[in-house]
């Protein structure tokens, strides 16, 4: 059985040991001892139906149902002994699968990043429709709205989005411009059109 599944360790190579230093080789490693390696996505995920961007191989050291086994003292020893496992307890995998599972966090990165920049999108969308019906004040910027609710217990700031939420809200405005210049187009037409059916 091969125990050397795919790589969790985001940070790459730096703490691996390097052959000019000790003679040994590189050991890549993954998550923990138990610990899953896919990661849960907030949405379905079609981009990848036949499963080339990670191996779905069950590889029991990944099983957390499997926790009380692994880490009998015996059978932790034996896993270290034999090379399946690092001293801190993470999974060993090669250079494939280490870079295999690092395109793969990445992916899922960029795809967090995406939602959390469509969420912003969203809420700002709705503070401005706010402001322009006059139930929330102009003076009001969005960072402070989202400030405050950030306080009031949403969560919805993850991280520092002051350059986001800049671009976000450019946006935003500007379709809120278009989507009004396309109802007073559409409403001036029905305008014009209204006397020459009266005639």
């Amino acid at each position: 059985m091969d125990h050397s599944k795919s790589s969790f360790s985001w940070h790459g190579c730096s703490d691996l040991t390097s052959p000019g230093n000790s003679g040994r080789p590189r050991v890549f490693h993954t998550t923990r001892l138990c610990e899953k390696l896919v990661l849960p996505k907030g949405d379905f995920d079609l981009t990848d139906p036949h499963g080339y961007k990670l191996s779905t191989t069950y590889n029991c050291l990944h099983d957390p149902n499997l926790k009380d086994y692994l880490y009998r003292k015996d059978i932790h020893k034996h896993l270290l002994k034999d090379g399946f496992i690092t001293k801190n307890d993470r999974v060993t995998c090669s250079l494939r699968e280490f870079r295999t599972y690092k395109k793969y966090l990445r992916e899922i990165q960029l795809d967090m990043d995406h939602r959390f920049k469509m969420e912003q999108r969203s809420l700002v969308r709705r503070i401005l429709i706010l402001q322009e019906e006059g139930r929330v004040s102009s003076d009001i910027s969005v960072p402070d709205f989202i400030e405050w609710l950030h306080f009031r217990g949403q969560h919805t700031l993850q991280q520092d989005v002051g350059s986001i939420l800049q671009e976000v809200t450019r946006d935003v405005q500007r379709e809120l411009r278009l989507e009004r210049r396309w109802r007073d187009a559409r409403h001036g037409r029905g305008q014009q059109v209204q006397p020459s059916q009266v005639l």
